[in-house]
């Protein structure tokens, strides 16, 4: 593999892969794959050759954004001027 990009990690997850003892770089450089049993280096390499470096993560929602900041829905249809509910 030449390059890992930013949604590697989530494929990882997404194939069942999250608690191989495995870390990387954006070089592509798996450390501990040496180390995995052969169905899980299987799966690991089908997950790595899926893996698209160039796609990239989904970008949070104006909403998504707000609620990470802290703000509850009474917040924000306070501050955008509409009553309570």
């Amino acid at each position: 593999m030449s390059r890992i990009g930013p949604t590697f990690a989530e494929e990882i997850v997404a194939a069942g892969l999250a608690k191989l003892p495995i870390s990387w770089t954006d070089a592509g450089e798996i450390h501990g794959y040496d180390d995995l049993d052969p169905d899980d280096r299987a799966a690991l390499d089908a997950v790595m050759a899926a893996h698209d470096p160039d796609r990239l993560l989904p970008q949070p929602t104006p909403l998504e954004k707000l609620t990470a900041a802290g703000l509850t829905p009474a917040d924000l249809r306070a501050v955008l001027g509409f009553p309570p509910q």
